[in-house]
């Protein structure tokens, strides 16, 4: 049952409400389990590390446990799941590209498209929480819709022995004697609630009310970006009628804006700021810049802070598809679509450390030899033009000992041109070897040959960065998991095979870093929870935060009202961005804000010119600021915050 709710600020209030509750929880016993169940792992990690660091009045913390409610579900559930296998995003998108291809409906005409594809898989991933009396509603509000809808149920039913996260949280919840497999688990608190889909309240939900459960709400004291955290609440039953202790919420304000020309120059701005908190004796784990879209921040940010040597943790924005293995795969199986072009089959030789013949390949020595046979595209204009080039070689006449070349250096260039006709006539057969595969276990194999075949046996990349060496196994993984795909789309193309495979490889690879050394760097949504001491607001222009609003092709927020807030609204997200940029900037007090104004005067262009190119940094005061101007209904007075105590300038 839930005992007590508090609802405070986010930051270091919040921190401590944590604090008091693991105190309560274990003033019996130091070693009384409690579960901590927290929006995201790294929400986990800040709060771990500060409980243990001394500084919230805690000696130290035993016996606690960091969770999100998704795992949660997985620990509950899982074993209520054998008899099915969990659904991956290749499983997903096979399933849609094969219902597309059976009834593709009012969807005809860009049914092959991979972007018709990667949008109904997303919406399935949605739909998929709705109760099937919202859905009926929500198929019922246009023929759009209803034609999404349809397609729906027919995914659903090709996916019938894979359970996804919706089946994993209901499984949970069905548990039968839940409340003793929830024994070990202790005392639950339930730190900074956020949106939860359907399924995972419902769970949350039975879960509080049968453990006794604590609860921490974080509030930034603005109702419209408070409200999808109250409703939240109430779909678990974080009701009035719990013992409450609120304390008043006022939206932070932060201290500086400076405008500048581009975002480079933001981010430099920025990282000035960092080195001069670090002289002042700021730690750098304590730091944090969050931008509100990836690009382009997140690699300038990654560019600049290795220039800077300073230390930093953060999402890589390399993908596996930019990984050695990743390109060289995708670009060597791409290279039929593209006539093997000779630009395009150099491009794959010189992007990675190639293997032929026992050796590695010479991607300066093979550019100069296929320009000079004049080698432009197609298997038969390689083979012919780099054959009639070793005749002509082989035909010329020796040349003096004091020419520039000797009789050595041609019969060298004879045996370049024979070794760059083997390496293309090699990796077209492999590459047609994938493409002739039938099924999905045949393609995956042939593609691991074709990979080894490119970049050779393990001992080959012993010397290569760890990275790299961590994608090579996830681009085999990758692989692996297409392997599974026969049951459920049985004869794939070789386009299907590579446009699947660019899916799959086209996420994230490992992190920059590990979390708790360096400046923590990131999206704005994950700063949500976390207590430091400066925080820098990156891309604070209109368009970017606040993001513009596009409606969606295929659901409407119209249609998704039918769904009694079982769906999120595409308005919604402007508020959802609210709400992660207010509570990064922790709730203490501020110098008040101060606008630095790139125009020549404050006049009718003082509404528009802080907005321009904006970065988050400390500045000197202006001598002449500017009124803070609103946007979209919000008061742009939240850029940037930095302790009393850390003030030096």
């Amino acid at each position: 049952m839930i005992i007590n709710v508090e609802e405070v600020a986010y930051g270091r209030p919040a921190s401590q409400a944590l604090a008091r509750s693991i105190g309560q929880a274990q003033a019996a016993s130091a070693l009384a389990p409690v579960t901590v169940v927290v929006n995201s792992n790294f929400v986990g990690l800040g709060a771990r590390r500060l409980l243990g660091s001394g500084q919230l009045g805690l000696a130290g913390i035993a016996n606690v446990s960091f969770i999100t409610p998704f795992r949660l579900a997985q620990l509950l559930g899982t074993d209520q799941l054998l008899a099915t296998c969990p659904l991956t995003n290749a499983v997903l998108g096979a399933a849609v590209r094969q219902t597309l291809a059976a009834q593709p409906g009012p969807f005809a005409a860009v049914a092959q498209h991979h972007a018709t594809e990667a949008a109904l898989a997303g919406l399935y991933s949605e739909l998929s929480n709705v109760t099937p009396a919202a859905l009926e509603r929500v198929g019922g509000h246009g023929a759009i819709a209803g034609a999404a809808v349809l397609l729906h149920r027919a995914v659903a039913q090709r996916l019938g022995r894979f359970h996804d996260e919706a089946a994993v949280a209901t499984a949970a919840a069905q548990r039968p004697l839940l409340a003793l497999a929830l024994e070990p688990f202790g005392r639950f608190i339930w730190y900074l609630p956020a949106p939860l889909h359907p399924p995972l309240a419902h769970l949350l939900s039975i879960v509080l009310g049968i453990a006794p459960s604590t609860v921490v709400v974080g509030l930034t004291g603005d109702d419209e970006a408070d409200a999808a955290v109250r409703r939240a609440c109430r779909l678990v039953g974080v009701g009035p009628a719990a013992a409450r202790v609120a304390a008043p919420a006022v939206a932070p304000v932060a201290d500086h804006l400076v405008s500048v020309s581009d975002a480079d120059e933001e981010v430099r701005t920025v990282l000035r700021r960092v080195l001069a908190l670090a002289e002042a004796g700021v730690a750098l784990d304590r730091v944090g810049v969050f931008y509100p879209a990836p690009s382009p921040y997140l690699a300038i940010l990654e560019q600049q802070l290795a220039a800077a040597a300073i230390p930093a943790n953060g999402p890589s924005r390399v993908r596996l598809a930019d990984s050695v293995a990743g390109r060289s795969l995708l670009g060597a199986l791409a290279l039929p679509a593209q006539q093997w072009r000779r630009d395009r089959v150099l491009a794959v030789i010189s992007g990675a450390p190639l293997r032929h013949g026992g050796g590695a390949v010479r991607p300066v020595a093979w550019e100069a030899l296929s320009r000079e046979a004049g080698v432009v595209a197609g298997l038969g204009d390689w083979e012919h033009k780099l054959d009639r080039h070793r005749q002509r070689l082989l035909s010329r006449p020796a040349r003096p000992a004091d020419a520039t070349e000797t009789t050595g250096d041609g019969d060298h260039r004879v045996g370049e041109v024979e070794g760059l006709g083997n390496f293309v006539a090699d990796l077209a057969a492999a590459v047609g070897r994938v493409g002739e595969a039938r099924g999905w276990a045949a393609h995956a194999r042939a593609g691991e040959e074709l990979l080894a075949r490119l970049l050779g046996q393990d001992s080959h990349r012993q010397h290569w960065p760890e990275p790299e060496r961590d994608a090579f196994e996830g681009v085999q993984g990758a692989l692996r998991r297409l392997a599974e795909l026969d049951d459920i789309e049985p004869e794939p193309g070789a386009e299907v095979f590579r446009r699947a495979l660019a899916n799959e490889l086209d996420r994230a690879g490992s992190r920059n870093g590990r979390f708790g050394q360096g400046v923590l760097y990131g999206p704005l949504a994950s700063a949500v929870g976390l207590d430091l001491d400066a925080v820098f607001v990156l891309g604070c222009v209109e368009g970017l935060c606040p993001t513009s609003q596009r409606p969606d092709s295929l659901l409407s927020d119209a249609a998704r009202a039918e769904a009694g807030g079982q769906l999120e609204l595409r308005e919604s997200r402007r508020h959802d961005q609210h709400r992660a940029l207010l509570a990064a900037l922790p709730p203490r007090p501020l110098v008040a804000a101060r606008w630095s104004c790139p125009g020549a005067s404050c006049g009718a262009a003082a509404v528009r010119c802080p907005l321009a190119g904006s970065s988050i940094a400390p500045v000197p005061e202006p001598a002449s600021p500017c009124t803070p101007p609103t946007s979209n209904g919000w008061k742009l007075r939240w850029w940037r915050w930095w302790p009393p105590s850390r003030r030096g300038w």
